[in-house]
């Protein structure tokens, strides 16, 4: 009961820290939420809260199950736990991971209106938080990357050859809108400041949530020395198949997601047009897309795996019982697999770009990376100068790496399946039918 009292505490404050932090750097981009979509980072911290009221509920059950003795409530409290294992896991590594991007997402933000109250916390002084604090390569005039002089806020004239429309930074924004350089002395370090504050409170939740997952451990061996494992087993393994739906929908959605899909049918046919916002990584890299057909295909196999390990009538019979057993065992190979050649590829992907001629401007309009502009465009401008090729390719590497995540973690499922397949399978042969 005092594993479970720590777990609920320590649960609790993960999630009010999450919050707290959300409420900081989001309060004022909510309202556009539905508008717009979940922001990426947004989703983030939402799933970090999300674990640490995940243990919290889990560790709240496990304090009564242990203080009632319950078998009803032992086995709610042991599936409980099987089902946050893999995302107790995967959160905090993909956050972690994910770290990387925060800054060059903070830096395209920064100007914009609802980031007002973050710029007067983080800003020095205060005053300049809507003004040369506010600077950012969201902020390029419209007629940037036209071949006329312009004549800047001063009045004085900024010719095209002193325009780099592909690297429009704070310095070029500071001439632009105060005739000046220095606006860079103040935004750098408020940016930087933010920056630094969201790696460290990413941290002490993640540490939080690892410690949780230490504590959570000892709870279920407590709890089998409790109840043998045989009788959870009996309890547990329909709920243990029932949770590979979970993996299968993850592996697929990142499977579609590497093979170019959008959410339309039309985006898996290979075909393309001005407007289509595919993600194409055939243009990027062929090998990614037959690792994302070989993802779709492995999540097929779970799902069907789970739809079978349902019906437990079903795997009384031994020969199907091998064959979900040997299918599961294929998948968790298949797994394995793609998470190393997922991790591979996004280790390799940075040197292979950098040296092909490509430009990674299309890829950030038609991904919808925050502020690109000259996506529309008919003139023959340089698409997304916003993002440099460098911060696209970063974009690139993360999510490849995430993707990977989404295969190793999702191996915890189908272990947990396995086991009890393999439990189940040797009751048939001794017999012990009453187990069934």
């Amino acid at each position: 009961m005092l594993l479970n009292t720590v777990i609920f505490c320590s649960g609790t404050a993960q999630t009010c820290l999450s919050l707290s932090f959300i409420y900081t750097l989001f309060e004022d981009i909510l309202a556009k939420v539905v508008e717009e979509g979940l922001d990426s980072f947004l989703g983030a911290y939402l799933g970090l809260a999300l674990m640490g009221a995940s243990f919290g509920l889990t560790a709240f059950v496990g304090f009564f199950a242990a203080q009632k003795v319950s078998i009803d409530l032992l086995v709610a409290f042991f599936s409980m736990a099987i089902a946050i294992t893999s995302p107790a896991f995967f959160i905090p590594i993909a956050s972690w991971y994910g770290q990387t991007l925060f800054k060059s997402w903070l830096r395209h933000g920064w100007s914009r209106t609802e980031m007002g109250e973050v710029r007067a916390t983080f800003c020095k002084p205060q005053s300049t938080a809507d003004e040369q604090c506010k600077g950012g390569p969201l902020n390029m005039p419209a007629n940037w990357t036209s071949n006329r002089t312009l004549i800047t806020a001063a009045g004085e004239p900024l010719h095209y050859v002193d325009r780099d429309p592909s690297n429009f930074g704070v310095g070029a924004w500071c001439i632009w809108n105060y005739n000046e350089e220095g606006c860079g002395a103040i935004y750098n370090p408020a940016v930087n400041r933010c920056a630094h504050q969201a790696r460290d409170i990413v941290n002490m939740v993640n540490i939080a949530s690892f410690a949780n997952m230490f504590l959570l451990a000892i709870c279920l061996w407590l709890t089998m020395s409790i109840v043998t494992p045989a009788v959870l087993m009996k309890y547990v393994s329909t709920k243990v198949n029932a949770m590979l739906a979970l993996p299968g929908a993850a592996v697929l959605l990142v499977g579609l997601y590497l093979m170019g899909w959008d959410g339309t049918i039309s985006s898996l046919d290979g075909k393309q047009s001005k407007n289509d916002s595919e993600l194409d990584f055939r243009q990027i890299e062929p090998e990614i897309v037959e690792l994302g057909k070989l993802l779709s295909i492995t999540a097929l196999i779970i799902l069907f795996l789970c739809l079978i390990g349902l019906d437990r009538e079903m795997l009384r019979n031994k020969y199907l019982l091998r064959a979900y057993t040997s299918g599961l065992a294929l998948a968790l190979v298949f797994l394995a697999i793609e998470g190393v050649w997922c991790i591979r590829i996004s280790e390799g992907i940075e040197d292979k770009l950098t040296q092909d001629d490509w430009e990674g401007g299309a890829y950030a309009c038609r991904t919808k990376l925050y502020g690109c502009s000259n996506c529309e465009s008919e003139d023959a401008v340089t698409q997304c100068p916003e993002w440099s090729k460098s911060d696209i390719i970063q974009n690139i590497r993360v999510y490849l790496g995430i993707s990977g995540l989404v295969a190793v973690t999702s191996m915890i499922y189908i272990i947990a399946g396995l086991v009890s397949a393999l439990t189940l399978a040797k009751k048939l042969r001794e017999y012990r039918c009453e187990y069934v």
